[in-house]
C-alpha cells in the first residue's frame, strides 16, 4: 500500500474500522510496531519503511480525516454483463458497517510454499479452508498478482503451512512482499528489495520441490486442481497429495497475532 494518503488507507494498513477509538487505534499500532520496529530488526531496511507507514496511518487516523460519503462497490461484475442487478452504491456508513463484519472474521495464519523452477518461495496467506473430502481438496486465496500464484500456475503444486500459536515470529518473516515494488509510495531502494522470506526460517523440500516450515503445526501438498477467479483475488483448489502434523499444540489465528485480512 505505501504511505497511506488518507483515513481508509491508513485503516486497511493498521487493520482496523476507519471510525476506530484512539484506543483502538494505539493498540493495533503497538502491536504492529513490535514486528517492525527497526530497532528489533537490525539491517531490515524495509522495516524502516514499513515504521514511516504505520506512523503516518497513525496520524492520519489521529487527525479525523474521513472517505467520500458514497463509495461505489462491486464496479464490475458478470452478472451486470448478463442482464442481473447492477453494482450497488453504499453510503460510507453501510459500507463501513459491511467491511467491520468481515473485519471481525478470524482466520489461521499459514505459510503457502510454492516453486518457480528450482527455487523456492512462501507466502502468508489467511484465506485457506478445506472445501471436499473426497476427493480431499483445500482452497487458497490468491491476489491476482501474487508471485505465488504465479508460480503455482507455473508447477501446479504447492504447499500450506499451518502455524503453532506463538510463532509470530515466524509468520512476521513472510509479512513483506516479495518484491518491494507491490506496494506504492515506498522510495526506489525500498521499491527495488527484493525479500527472500524463507531465508530466515528453517524448512526443507518436498520432492516436488515445495517448502515445508521445521516450525508448522502441519503441512499439506496439494496438486493445483482448477483456478477460479474471484474479483480480485483468484482461487486455487488443490487435491492434498501429502501431508503430516509435526507438533501437538494449537494453532496460530488471527485473533492471537491481531493481523487482519479482510474488511
Amino acid at each position: 500500500m505505501g504511505v497511506p494518503r488518507n483515513a481508509t488507507e491508513a485503516a486497511a494498513l493498521l487493520g482496523v474500522p476507519v471510525d476506530a477509538a484512539e484506543g483502538v487505534v494505539e493498540e493495533r499500532f503497538r502491536r504492529l510496531a513490535q514486528v517492525f520496529h527497526p530497532d528489533l530488526n537490525p539491517g531490515v531496511a524495509s522495516c524502516g519503511e514499513r515504521m514511516q507507514e504505520l506512523n503516518a496511518a497513525r496520524e492520519l487516523l489521529a487527525g479525523g480525516r474521513r472517505p467520500a460519503e458514497v463509495v461505489i462497490t462491486r464496479p464490475e461484475r458478470r452478472e451486470e454483463a448478463e442482464g442481473q442487478a447492477p453494482a450497488r452504491q453504499r453510503s460510507k456508513k453501510d459500507e463501513e458497517r459491511l467491511r467491520r463484519v468481515m473485519h471481525e472474521m478470524p482466520y489461521g495464519i499459514y505459510i503457502v510454499g510454492s516453486r518457480r523452477e528450482e527455487e523456492p518461495n512462501g507466502m502468508i496467506a489467511d484465506w485457506v479452508m478445506q472445501v471436499s473430502f473426497r476427493p480431499r481438496l483445500l482452497a487458497v486465496s490468491f491476489e491476482n498478482d501474487a508471485y505465488s500464484l504465479e508460480n503455482v500456475r507455473r508447477h501446479n503444486v504447492f504447499t500450506v503451512n499451518l502455524l503453532p500459536q506463538g510463532a509470530m515470529e515466524l509468520g512476521a518473516l513472510f509479512l513483506q512482499p516479495r518484491d518491494g515494488a507491490k506496494i506504492a509510495g515506498r522510495s526506489a531502494a525500498a521499491a527495488a528489495t527484493v525479500h527472500e522470506k524463507l531465508a530466515g526460517a528453517a524448512y526443507r523440500l518436498t520432492e516436488r520441490g515445495c517448502p515445508v516450515l521445521e516450525g508448522a503445526l502441519t503441512w499439506a501438498e496439494c496438486a493445483a486442481e482448477r483456478f477460479v477467479s474471484a474479483g480480485d483475488h483468484t482461487l486455487v483448489i488443490g487435491e492434498v497429495l501429502d501431508g503430516e502434523v509435526l507438533q501437538a499444540t494449537g494453532a496460530l489465528t488471527s485473533v492471537e497475532t491481531g493481523w487482519v485480512y479482510g474488511g
